[in-house]
């Protein structure tokens, strides 16, 4: 299983790569989870990743880098509505799965380490 994180300063980072006018963030956005079409590009993006898989080496910063553009640009390429997930930096609806992997803590919150 692979699973390729598009975190949030990366995503600012590829906003600002954008003209305005060129992307429209305000369509429909889709499920915060679903199953993407197969298209050539995710295929693509996903047998790229076998080798390091195979070889049980660490991905390097730039590389990961390279593959979370190539993602990025890929949902855009299938569905311009990917925008107004990928580009929503103000709702709390998306889904991270790591959110629901992480143990709870019990621990109480000092607001001071804020």
């Amino acid at each position: 299983m692979s699973f390729l994180e598009l975190p949030l300063p990366f995503l600012c980072e590829f906003y600002h790569t954008f003209d305005e006018n060129s992307l429209d963030t305000h369509l429909d956005a889709l499920s915060a989870m679903h199953l993407l079409p197969l298209r050539p590009e995710i295929e693509s993006l996903f047998q790229s990743l076998i080798p390091y898989i195979k070889s049980r080496e660490e991905i390097s910063g730039r590389i990961l880098q390279l593959k979370r553009l190539e993602g990025a640009y890929s949902l855009l390429n299938i569905n311009k509505r990917y925008a107004a997930i990928l580009f929503d930096f103000v709702k709390t609806y998306r889904l991270n799965i790591y959110d629901l992997l992480k143990p709870q803590t019990t621990d109480k919150i000092i607001w001071k380490k804020f």
